[in-house]
C-alpha cells in the first residue's frame, strides 16, 4: 500500500483534541495519537480484504500529499492524483447492488440502464438505453439499448445484461428492497436480441422503467448495468468480492469497516478519460474528525451534519455545498402483527397509537431547531413527495402531550408500553442518530419504555427486516431518503406480502396503492396518489415523514471544480463527476 494511503490510514484514527489545527503547507510531522474506537465492522457479505492496522503516529513520517490537478476544461492526456472523500456511515460495503448498497460509491463503477441529465431527468443519452416505449395498455415496455458499452473485463454491455439483473433481484437469492414489487409486477422480462428489452407487466404502470431501472429512483432497485456473463460464472458473492462494471472507475480495492478505492478507467464511452486518478473514499464516523481533515486538506469532500457545516462555515478554501433533496423517515414496525410471542398485544396494530405516537407525541419543531440547525422544516408527507406530481402539502399535526396520552387510553393503554428502537447510522442524515434519542425522551414522557437498540443499517437489513425477526412492537431509524418523482412504486413496498419492507396489511390502503401505481395518465396519477397519501398519512400506515431537510456536504473549493454540485439523484450525490472532465447535456429524450 501507498505512504499516502497509510498516512491516510493513520489519521483517521487521530482524536480531534491532537489533530493539528494550522492549515500550513501540508509537510508537518504528524502527533502521536490514541486510537479511538473501531467503526462497526459490515455484517453482509463482502470483498473480505481486512483493513490493515494503522502505524504508530511517531513512526511515520508524512509524504507529500499528491497533487489533485486543477480545475479544467480542458482534456488532460492521462488520469493524475487522488481524491479522498471521508463519510459517516459506508453502509455495508459491498461491491455490487445487493442490499441498500451505497449507490454514492458504486456510481464510480457502474453505468446506468437509464440515465439522468445533472438536474435529475431521465434522458436517453447517459445510460445503456436509449430509448423506450410503452404499449397503448401499458402493459409492456420496450428498451432499446446503445453499442459501444464494454465492461471492464472486456465483455460487451447488452440488454441481457438488464434481464439478468432483474430475473436476479426478483428471485429469492435477492435482498433488494424491491424485491417483492418486481414479483408482484412483472408477468417477464426478456431480451429477444443484443438490443432489446421487453418487460411485461401484469397491470398497467407508466412509469416503471424509469421507477425500476432508472438512476434517478435507483435505491433498491436494479438500476446499474451489470455484466451478466460475469455475475452468472462467478455467482453474485463472488462478483461481489471482485466487481466489475462499466463506469468511468474501476474498483481497485475494499477494506471492509475501513475504506473503498478506485481507479480511473482508460476511457469511458460517455465520460471520456477521466481527469482524476485514484478515489479513495473512507469511513470517518467521527464527524469532528472530517472537519479537522477537510480543514488541513487531508480529505476533499465529506458528508456533513448542520453542526459539521457550521463548523467549517468560515474555513480557508471550504465549501459548504447544501441540496434541497430529503425527508427524514421513521419505520414504524410490523403493524399487521397482531400479538407476539410471551409479549402479548401488539399496541402498533392500533391506528390510535401509531397517531398517539407519531402524529402528537413527537414534536417535528423542536427536532428540526434543535438537531438541524434551520435546515429542516416540519412535514407528514410520505410517499409522495414535493418532486412528485401527485403531492400536496398536507396539515402538520402539533405536538400535543395530553392528546396523545388521550388516544393512548382509548387504545387501552393509559399507562403505555414497552417497546424497541432500532437506531441505525445513516450518511444521508448524520443528525438521525441524536434525533431517535430524542424521540425516544418524547415518548418516554408519555409512559412508553423505550428500549434502544444501536445496531449497523446492514445489519438490520439482513437480521431484522430479512428474516422479520422482532420480538416485540418496534420502530426504526431514521431514513434520509431523497426527493424524487414515482412515489407510487415506493408506496407499494408498505403493503407488499412479500416485502422486506412491508408494514401494513390495511386492505383499503392496499386496493388504494394498486390503483395508483396503475394510473393510465398522469391527471389520473395526481388524483389518486393524493387520495392514497392522505389515507396512509391519517393511518401512519408507512415509513412517516417527520421533517424535510437539505443535505449537506463539506468541500475544499481549492480542488473541486467551481462547476460542481450535488446531484438530485435519490441516494447519489453525483460525487463521480468531480473527478471526470467537465461535461453538461440536455436530455434530447425526457420523461
Amino acid at each position: 500500500m501507498k505512504a499516502s494511503r497509510l498516512y491516510l490510514l493513520l489519521l483517521l484514527t487521530i482524536s480531534v483534541s491532537l489533530v493539528v489545527a494550522a492549515c500550513g503547507s501540508g509537510e508537518d510531522e504528524p502527533a502521536a495519537a490514541q486510537q479511538p474506537s473501531v467503526a462497526p465492522q459490515a455484517t453482509t457479505a463482502a470483498p473480505v480484504t481486512q483493513a490493515p492496522q494503522a502505524p504508530q503516529a511517531t513512526a511515520t513520517a508524512r509524504p507529500a500529499n499528491t497533487p489533485v490537478p486543477p480545475p479544467t476544461a480542458t482534456a488532460v492526456p492521462r488520469p493524475q492524483g487522488e481524491f479522498r472523500l471521508a463519510w459517516t456511515s459506508m453502509s455495508n460495503f459491498q461491491g455490487i447492488h445487493l442490499n441498500q448498497s451505497p449507490q454514492y460509491y458504486l456510481d464510480m463503477m457502474y453505468d446506468y440502464v437509464i440515465g439522468s441529465t445533472q438536474d435529475g431527468k431521465n434522458d436517453s443519452v447517459s445510460g445503456l438505453v436509449n430509448a423506450w416505449n410503452m404499449s397503448a395498455d401499458g402493459k409492456v415496455w420496450t428498451l432499446k439499448t446503445r453499442d459501444g458499452i464494454v465492461h471492464h473485463n472486456g465483455d460487451k454491455a447488452t440488454a441481457k445484461d438488464v434481464k439478468y439483473w432483474v430475473d436476479f433481484s426478483k428471485s429469492s437469492e435477492s435482498t433488494l428492497s424491491t424485491r417483492a414489487n418486481l414479483q408482484n409486477d412483472l408477468v417477464s422480462i426478456e431480451a429477444p436480441d443484443a438490443n432489446t428489452v421487453v418487460v411485461t407487466l401484469k397491470a398497467r404502470n407508466i412509469f416503471w422503467p424509469f421507477a425500476f431501472v432508472g438512476r434517478y429512483a435507483c435505491g433498491g432497485n436494479p438500476c446499474y448495468v451489470m455484466p451478466a456473463d460475469y455475475v452468472a460464472r462467478v455467482t453474485p458473492a463472488g462478483a461481489n468480492k471482485n466487481p466489475i462494471g462499466s463506469g468511468p472507475y474501476k474498483m481497485k480495492e475494499i477494506l471492509v469497516g475501513n475504506s473503498v478505492t478506485f481507479e480511473a478507467a482508460d476511457n469511458h464511452w460517455f465520460w471520456g478519460v477521466p481527469r482524476i486518478k485514484t478515489i479513495y473514499w473512507a469511513l470517518v464516523p467521527e464527524e469532528n474528525t472530517q472537519v479537522a481533515l477537510l480543514r488541513n486538506n487531508e480529505v476533499h469532500l465529506a458528508n456533513l451534519s448542520v453542526a459539521g457545516g457550521k463548523a467549517l462555515a468560515n474555513a480557508r478554501n471550504v465549501k459548504i455545498y447544501s441540496r434541497p433533496g430529503g425527508t427524514a423517515n421513521l419505520r414504524v414496525e410490523q403493524q399487521y402483527i397482531k400479538e407476539y410471542a410471551g409479549y402479548g398485544k401488539n399496541p402498533i396494530a392500533d391506528v390510535k397509537v401509531r397517531q398517539a405516537l407519531v402524529h402528537y407525541g413527537i414534536d417535528r419543531q423542536a427536532l428540526a431547531d434543535t438537531y438541524m440547525g434551520g435546515f429542516a422544516k416540519p412535514d407528514i408527507n410520505w410517499p409522495a413527495n414535493s418532486a412528485d406530481p401527485s403531492y400536496e402539502k398536507l396539515p402538520v399535526p402539533p405536538y400535543d402531550v395530553n392528546r396523545a396520552k388521550a388516544l393512548l387510553t382509548e387504545a387501552g393503554y393509559p399507562r403505555g408500553f414497552e417497546m424497541d428502537m432500532y437506531i441505525w447510522p445513516r450518511p444521508d442524515l448524520p443528525e438521525g442518530i441524536e434525533m431517535m434519542e430524542g424521540i425516544a425522551v418524547m415518548w418516554e414522557r408519555l409512559g412508553i419504555k423505550v428500549n434502544r437498540k444501536p445496531i449497523d443499517f446492514a445489519a438490520f437489513i439482513s437480521v431484522n427486516l430479512a428474516a422479520r425477526k422482532f420480538d416485540r412492537p418496534s420502530v426504526s431509524g431514521m431514513f434520509g431518503l431523497g426527493l424524487y418523482p414515482f412515489a407510487a412504486g415506493q408506496g407499494t413496498a408498505g403493503f407488499a406480502d412479500n416485502n422486506q419492507f412491508v408494514q401494513s396489511d390495511d386492505a383499503e390502503l392496499r386496493a388504494m396503492v394498486a390503483d395508483w401505481v396503475s394510473s393510465a395518465s398522469i391527471d389520473d396519477y395526481i388524483r389518486l396518489g393524493r387520495q392514497a397519501n392522505r389515507l396512509i398519512a391519517d393511518r401512519v400506515a408507512h415509513t412517516p415523514a417527520l421533517l424535510t431537510f437539505d443535505r449537506l456536504l463539506g468541500g475544499r473549493s481549492d480542488v473541486i471544480p467551481a462547476s460542481w454540485g450535488p446531484s438530485r439523484d435519490l441516494f447519489s450525490f453525483g460525487v463521480e463527476r468531480i473527478g471526470l472532465q467537465p461535461k453538461t447535456w440536455t436530455a434530447d429524450r425526457v420523461s
